[in-house]
């Protein structure tokens, strides 16, 4: 009887680093998790135009905005769809290790 996935909510700070392969391990269901960061609930963004893989909001001028979080994925390879993806509040920085953009889509 397979076990029942964990719905998690975890709290992130600057500079940290969370590994999805090991909250896989502990069966922590990652796409109805929230990861609040500094206090902010992560929910995605929309791919930027003219920036593959960075997914956040731009001002007026068209400059990406630093008072909402922002992320960048870094693929390992193509075909996977798993990388590093790197998110961003203001002046500090969250990653991921391990993240699916296939299965966790940030939009």
């Amino acid at each position: 009887m397979p076990l029942e996935k964990v719905k998690e909510t975890i709290f992130a700070y600057d500079k940290e680093v969370i590994d999805c392969e090991v909250l896989k391990a502990k069966n922590v269901d990652l796409t109805h998790s929230k990861i609040y960061f500094q206090g902010v609930l992560l929910t995605g963004s929309n791919e930027l135009p003219n920036n593959p893989f960075y997914f956040g909001e731009l001002d007026q001028d068209n400059a990406i905005k630093q008072d909402t979080p922002s992320y960048y994925f870094s693929p390992k390879d193509e075909s996977s769809g798993l990388g590093r993806l790197s998110i961003f509040y203001k002046n500090d920085e969250l990653c991921l290790l391990n993240y699916s953009i296939i299965e966790n889509s940030l939009n």
